[in-house]
Formats: C-alpha cells, sequence, structure tokens
C-alpha cells in the first residue's frame, strides 16, 4: 500500500495501482475534510483488476517456405498482429518476422507479448557423376552430392554408385536429399535415360 497522504491536496490523487495477483482487489481511500474548523471523514473504494501476462509458445525458427506455429497463453481472448483472434495460429513468412499478441481477460484488462521467427534459407543442393544419357554397357556410376552429406534414392542406386543394370532401361528420376545443420531441407532430381 502507499503512504497515507497527510497535507492538504489542491489537486485530485494521482497514483499508479497494479494488481499483481490474478483476482480483482479493493483499494480503499479514506479522506477527511475540514472547512472552518469543522472536520468530516469519508471513504471511497476502488476495485483493481488483474492485468493479463501473455506468453507464446512455439518455435522461433523455420525454413523458407515452410509453417510453424505459435500459441499464445495467459488471456481469455486473444488478438493478433495477423488479424486472427485463435489462441493459436499457423504462420508461414517468407522472412524473419515478429508476431504479436495481445490478450484480454475476463475483466477486459490486455496485455501483450511478440515473438520473432527467423527464417532460414533452403541449402542450394545439385549432383554430378551421370550423364543424361548412358548404356547399360557403361557400368556403375559414382554420384558426388553438393553440399557432401546426403541421400540418393532411385532404380539403380545403392549408396551413391548407380548400377545401369540394376536400373533398367529407360527414364530415371534420380534424386539427391540433403539437410543442413539448421534442420533445413531440399532436393535435387535428374531424369536420366539408360538405353
Amino acid at each position: 500500500s502507499n503512504a497515507a497522504i497527510l497535507t492538504q491536496q489542491i489537486t485530485p490523487v494521482n497514483e499508479a495501482l497494479i494488481d499483481t495477483t490474478a483476482n480483482p482487489i479493493m483499494v480503499t481511500y479514506i479522506y477527511t475534510l475540514t472547512s472552518n474548523g469543522c472536520s468530516d471523514t469519508a471513504n471511497v473504494s476502488v476495485i483493481i483488476n488483474p492485468i493479463p501476462s501473455p506468453s507464446i509458445t512455439g518455435n522461433d525458427t523455420t525454413c523458407s517456405g515452410s509453417n510453424t506455429s505459435l500459441t499464445s497463453f495467459g488471456g481469455d481472448t486473444y488478438l493478433w498482429n495477423t488479424t486472427s483472434t485463435n489462441a493459436s495460429i499457423i504462420v508461414n513468412p517468407t522472412s524473419t518476422s515478429t508476431y504479436s499478441v495481445t490478450a484480454t481477460n475476463i475483466y477486459f484488462c490486455t496485455g501483450t507479448a511478440s515473438q520473432t521467427v527467423t527464417v532460414n534459407p533452403l541449402p542450394i543442393v545439385s549432383f554430378a557423376g551421370v550423364a543424361d544419357t548412358l548404356c547399360t554397357s557403361i557400368g556403375k556410376q559414382i554420384l558426388t552430392g553438393s553440399p557432401l552429406g546426403g541421400t540418393f534414392t532411385g532404380h539403380g542406386i545403392s549408396g551413391d554408385t548407380l548400377n545401369p543394370i540394376s536400373a533398367g532401361t529407360g527414364y530415371d528420376t534420380i534424386t539427391y536429399s540433403y539437410t543442413d545443420s539448421l534442420l533445413c531441407s531440399n532436393t535435387f532430381e535428374k531424369i536420366v535415360y539408360i538405353k
């Protein structure tokens, strides 16, 4: 509580009252009026409603082209800067973006929170080691992915090696998939014709 005000007040009392609990609290002001040597005491009560302290959970990083979910807690209704009024939102930022929410409690008091989502680029992926057209008689082809450490898939693929005989004649799609240290993934495909 604040200290008693004992001196005569010419202007209204101006105090900042903050409720740090989860429930409304009552503050009572007791004042004495003095005039011509006579005095009287009265009081006035003020109800202070709590202010919500919202929080946001969810990933603070995502990969380019990917969605991520953010959820707010600590209010009864919500309004995001995306205009959504749901507690949870799904966002697909194209660049690093900040999302904020205003939470309102049952006493119509508001609080805000925000979270920045960093967008990481996808890795640039490719591979070499095989021509567009090849014969089954050419033998096994060693493929080299870039960056190193990815995975090859396709007919006739074993590890980083293409066996044209195992793949069989016709068109074959070879895919190289790679995931970087930020857990962002990308693929590179090449269609080859085996005869």
